[in-house]
């Protein structure tokens, strides 16, 4: 009995110190999922050329996107941001990125027109439509597929994008009417309903158009929303500010990679990136309409630019020579062709989505900012019959 007695605590403590040894085993402990320990290295290392310089709020919330993704991604992700003309020059960015020159990129695809026109009725185009119709079109209207077959002819992923605020028209002069616009010159990525109506229309990239403006070279130009002009220094060459934007209707910028990139990515990392980028995009498009109310406010207060808003009426005849416009290019580029299919699919978009859009429009259509406020506001800018 004592021997059996012997060799049971014999075993206990033998179990017992393998057991210890085990507990103060040096072997790395597993991380859990959802630890926030960093990676030792990112296991990828992206060059992100966007179309914005570094003083812009637009880059600076890519700035944030990259750093957002970074820590998300525990470090396994980095996305390294360069601006406009880094590596390409904004007319030839999409292309570099597609070649693998750089791995991301961000801009405005109508400066790939000339590959695919399709990028026109999908991304922006003149007389078209406004920013709530645009992100419900391409969300739920065909318009992101679409999209995602133009950017397949340059090897690029279509992951994101965002929809901009209507643009300023920068001008030396106080028109009241498009008509008074006519032979004057006029900077636009989209020049067709401006050719129509008479009015000498060239494209220039966005890294010429502040000289252009300044020497005299372009009359008026169109460039973005009022802030990113002003941060541009284009309201310091500029007296005056002319709505509303009818020629590159609350336009598209579009988030792409080359597709060799992304498809070395895990699923995971995919994942990440596309909500990250998703995430910003309403704030970065309220920013951009606050940060441009306080400007105007600034601008027309200081009496550094003056603000018209032209009238309503012209508007209806513009609307259906554009539809001629878009027919003869439908004709051009082929009945076959993704324009073609483009424009099938907004038109349907529209017969679908317009009539709600009409009926349920905001009680406050038609009336001055002061009666949609219920007080008296102040107001910074002419209407055309002032």
């Amino acid at each position: 009995m004592h021997r059996k007695f012997v060799l049971i605590i014999t075993i206990i403590l033998s179990l017992t110190i393998i057991l210890a040894g085990c507990g103060n085993s040096s072997a790395p402990a597993q991380t859990s999922p959802g630890s926030s320990g960093m990676a030792a290295a990112p296991e990828f290392t992206w060059k992100f050329q966007v179309v914005h310089g570094p003083e812009q709020l637009d880059y600076k919330a890519f700035e944030v996107v990259c750093d957002d993704i970074y820590k998300a991604t525990n470090g396994r992700m980095k996305i390294e941001l360069y601006p406009s003309g880094s590596f390409a020059s904004s007319m030839e960015a999409f292309q570099a990125c597609g070649e693998g020159v750089f791995e991301m990129h961000s801009s405005w695809p109508s400066y790939v027109k000339g590959i695919e026109y399709a990028f026109i009725p999908i991304a922006d185009g003149n007389m078209s439509m406004g920013p709530l119709d645009r992100m419900i079109f391409l969300e739920q209207g065909g318009g992101k597929e679409l999209m995602q077959e133009a950017f397949d002819k340059l090897n690029l992923e279509f992951i994101s994008y965002r929809i901009w605020p209507p643009d300023t028209l920068a001008s030396r002069y106080d028109f009241k009417s498009i008509a008074e616009m006519k032979g004057k010159k006029f900077r636009t990525s989209a020049p067709d309903i401006a050719v129509a109506m008479g009015i000498s229309a060239i494209t220039l990239p966005i890294e010429e158009i502040y000289t252009a403006m300044a020497q005299g070279a372009v009359d008026m130009l169109e460039n973005c929303y009022l802030s990113y002009n002003n941060d541009l220094g284009i309201t310091d060459i500029a007296p005056y500010g002319i709505y509303p934007d009818f020629w590159n209707c609350s336009f598209v910028e579009t988030v792409v990679v080359n597709k060799d990139a992304w498809n070395k990515l895990p699923e995971d990392l995919k994942i990440i990136i596309k909500s990250v980028l998703d995430a910003k995009m309403m704030n970065v498009f309220a920013q951009a309409e606050l940060t441009s109310a306080e400007d105007l406010k600034e601008l027309s207060e200081s009496g550094k630019v003056a603000f018209r808003r032209l009238a309503p009426e012209q508007f209806a005849d513009m609307r259906k020579k554009m539809v001629e416009i878009e027919a003869a290019e439908r004709e051009k580029q082929g009945q076959d062709s993704l324009t073609a299919k483009a424009y099938d699919t907004i038109y349907e978009f529209y017969k679908k989505y317009y009539p709600y859009k009409e009926l349920t429009s905001h009680w406050s259509t038609g009336l001055t900012a002061s009666e949609a406020a219920g007080f008296e506001i102040p107001k910074y800018h002419k209407d055309a019959d002032e």
